[in-house]
């Protein structure tokens, strides 16, 4: 069954609104109910039901089952099954977490988790060690995420939340000691109820007060030198977890697609 393009052609005022933005946003309502779609676009299913069906469709699950075979979801996370390395993915992935404790494992799996489903990411990096924004930004791009690296700049990093349109995720990044604009940006997206994870030597300062995840960085203060292996393995491991999490989430997807082209049959 196909989409009439002439009725749809044909809508007028709060109809076509509706039918619009239901189009423009189709993968996001295509594991939603017709009473989830309704509240989101706050409407009624019955006002729902009947614009489905004035542009073609006999019924709601018709209509989303046209959308799942018009939507692609095979992204760079998938290709990597494709090409054969998620076995790579994998062993690299055992072999960084064993420099580990459990605690911080788990922590940097609840911030691979909530990167991978958000999609839209802001890295805001303060101090001399800048450049690990780069490093994690690479990550991101392999993980199909939305991403800008902002450094050493809060006004920056407020528009960049701004011009993603969509609701982001903030990643902070000050190592060696508190930054002032860091702790006033914190401050800032916290009031906007914007999630925050910060990575860290200083986990019990105002950083980690004013973050929803710390995820800490443990090096022994002795160094005249602040030693990057720590942090960049860290980067390493949290840009390959949230690899691995965007994949099993198109992997179920796709077996969720499946499940409502079948269901249409």
């Amino acid at each position: 069954m196909e989409i009439n393009k002439e009725k749809l052609l044909s809508l007028k005022g709060n109809r076509k609104i509706l039918i619009n933005t239901l189009l423009q946003d189709a993968q996001k309502f295509l594991f939603m109910d017709i009473e989830e779609i309704a509240r989101e676009l706050n409407t009624t299913p019955s006002t729902l039901s009947r614009i489905i069906r004035a542009i073609g469709f006999k019924r709601f699950k018709d209509f989303r089952s046209w959308i799942a075979k018009k939507s692609g979801f095979v992204s760079k996370t998938e290709k990597l099954i494709l090409r054969g390395e998620e076995k790579l993915l994998e062993d690299e992935l055992q072999g960084v977490e064993s420099l580990f404790s459990k605690d911080i494992l788990e922590i940097i799996d609840q911030a691979a988790s909530l990167i991978a489903e958000k999609g839209f990411l802001i890295i805001a990096c303060f101090g001399p060690l800048s450049s690990l924004g780069e490093i994690l930004n690479t990550h991101m791009k392999m993980a199909d995420i939305i991403c800008e690296v902002i450094k050493n700049s809060k006004h920056d990093a407020i528009i960049a939340s701004h011009l993603l349109g969509k609701e982001p995720l903030l990643l902070l990044i000050d190592i060696l000691h508190p930054y002032k604009e860091a702790i006033e940006l914190l401050t800032i997206f916290r009031n906007r109820k914007i999630p925050r994870i910060t990575l860290t030597a200083i986990p019990y300062s105002r950083i980690g007060i004013l973050s929803d995840t710390v995820i800490p960085i443990r090096v022994d203060q002795k160094h005249p030198v602040f030693p990057l292996a720590p942090v960049v393995a860290i980067i390493d491991l949290l840009g390959m977890k949230v690899i691995r999490a965007r994949k099993t989430m198109n992997h179920h997807k796709k077996q969720e697609i499946n499940k409502l082209l079948n269901d249409s049959d």
